[in-house]
């Protein structure tokens, strides 16, 4: 199967991963530069398998919970090379993988073939990232405009996106999505009833599931600065998690100083797992662990400068490429002490949006909010 074969390109960047030499990744030990044939074919196979699985996804602890990856790979491999490679460990992640940073190729292609190898062990939510009106404009389109095949495979990417889950839950207890609730969402089997493919963002519903934010404004919600979405705040929160007896909302969407934030009471949690985002922020890598009775464990892993694509070194990988090693399964887990993050730290209120922020906008504002007002 092509997944497999992509999926063992990539295991020599992990299995070589130390969080002490930074010069590992794309400089000692190069970066798979796989085919667009195969490319191709792992897309269409991720394609059959996102069709199979539901819009809302269940999944048991224990797990990993990964935030906002945008293109970082180094991130990313550092992650599946400390927490356990599936299906030794369970993953949740949260959307957004493309943009900001220069490797969303790698970075999607890595995560579609463990969803192919792993698919009760993976689960790839969707973010307003992976919608072609966005990715288009903030560095994805601009990043496959240079490889081969590029802008079919652009197009077939997304084509994969419009089939990603929305939303998760943990043991029946803990909500996952990219962005929040809604003021409409008041049972999760709405959820479930969305249809996919889904192309472009019109729905209200969906727009607040991947737009929107936790706010300490106000008790209920309010018009988001993004344009879409909105803001949400403890009551509103407090009464979706009463009614479908759910304990909290784990949401990527901020980028957050130590990459892992609590919000509104301890009933929101932030995580954000692109590291040095923008290459100027200098934030964490934050991860989240949820163990079989649900008490979580926070990773704050420190910033890395992110790799740059014209100063990587690559290898070409392609069907007829011979692996050394048969070995799938990484064989050590995340144990630094000093990366966990203390209850105390996770308290910093979430970053205020500003009304001419750079935030993620599509070209054009599709439907109007008029039903949204402050309160």
């Amino acid at each position: 199967m092509t997944s497999l074969r992509v999926l063992k390109s990539f295991m020599q960047l992990i299995e070589n991963y130390t969080e002490d030499n930074t010069e590992v990744i794309g400089y000692k030990v190069p970066v798979p530069l796989i085919s667009p044939e195969m490319a191709e074919a792992l897309i269409k196979e991720t394609m059959t398998v996102l069709q199979n699985k539901p819009t809302l996804v269940r999944i048991d602890a224990p797990c990993y919970v990964v935030g906002d990856i945008h293109g970082n790979l180094y991130d990313l491999i550092r992650i599946l090379s400390m927490a356990k490679m599936p299906p030794m460990s369970r993953y949740v992640f949260l959307g957004d993988y493309v943009d900001r940073g220069q490797f969303s190729y790698e970075i999607v292609l890595l995560l579609f073939a463990l969803q192919c190898q792993y698919p009760n062990d993976v689960v790839l939510l969707r973010g307003n990232h992976e919608f072609a009106d966005v990715n288009s404009v903030y560095g994805f389109f601009d990043e496959m405009s240079q490889l081969e095949n590029g802008q079919y495979l652009y197009d077939l990417m997304n084509k994969a996106f419009e089939w990603l889950p929305i939303a998760a839950i943990i043991q029946n207890k803990i909500f996952c999505v990219h962005g929040g609730i809604s003021p409409d969402l008041n049972d999760i089997s709405q959820v479930e009833k969305i249809e996919r493919p889904i192309k472009i963002c019109e729905d209200e519903l969906l727009a607040d599931l991947m737009w929107s934010d936790p706010t300490s404004d106000t008790k209920t919600y309010a018009r988001s600065t993004r344009g879409l979405g909105i803001s949400y705040g403890t009551s509103l929160v407090h009464d979706y998690l009463k009614k479908n007896s759910l304990t909290s909302v784990l949401r990527g969407h901020q980028c957050v100083q130590n990459g892992i934030q609590k919000a509104l009471d301890g009933q929101v949690y932030t995580v954000f797992s692109c590291s040095n985002y923008a290459d100027a922020l200098d934030n964490r890598c934050g991860l989240l662990f949820l163990n079989q009775t649900l008490e979580m464990q926070f990773f704050s892993l420190p910033p890395r400068p992110q790799l740059v694509r014209e100063r990587t070194s690559f290898y070409p990988v392609n069907k007829s490429t011979i692996f050394e090693s048969e070995n799938t399964v990484i064989p050590f887990s995340i144990t630094a002490k000093q990366f966990e993050i203390k209850k105390a730290m996770l308290a910093v209120p979430l970053p205020k949006l500003r009304s001419n922020s750079q935030c993620a906008m599509p070209k054009t504002n599709r439907f109007a909010r008029n039903r949204m007002k402050y309160i």
